[in-house]
């Protein structure tokens, strides 16, 4: 907790979503080791840089046939400030993935809302 007073933290309000890219382990060669170690096991690393446009074709082909497995041997981390109802729908809609809150059980919380945008169209 901290020492501020619950009477001095100012409400502020936001229309915005942020997402920021914190670090990863992510590489075409991951991709390309995973998706040919069944029929190149270890040689597949090689393949890279024998023959990059082969390599690159296959990771197109990958993709156009939704061939996704492949592309689990990598990982990413990424800091997400956005309303709660956001949250909700990508705890609802995860696989594959997880995530750490932000908890208020720790620490004390800033008070942020989220208001529309003027541009944005209610239904």
């Amino acid at each position: 907790m901290t020492d501020t007073p619950a009477d001095d933290l100012k409400p502020s309000f936001r229309s915005d979503v942020t997402v920021e890219l914190i670090k990863h382990t992510a590489s075409d060669a991951d991709v390309l080791f995973a998706a040919r170690v069944s029929t190149a096991g270890e040689q597949s690393l090689q393949e890279l840089q024998k023959d990059p446009e082969r390599s690159k074709g296959l990771i197109n082909y990958l993709m156009r046939d939704r061939h996704g497995s492949p592309f689990e041997h990598n990982s990413m981390t990424f800091f997400i400030s956005a309303p709660i109802f956001v949250f909700r729908e990508f705890m609802r809609h995860r696989v594959g993935w997880s995530y750490n809150e932000e908890s208020g059980r720790y620490r004390e919380l800033e008070p942020v809302f989220y208001v529309p945008g003027a541009s944005r169209k209610l239904v």
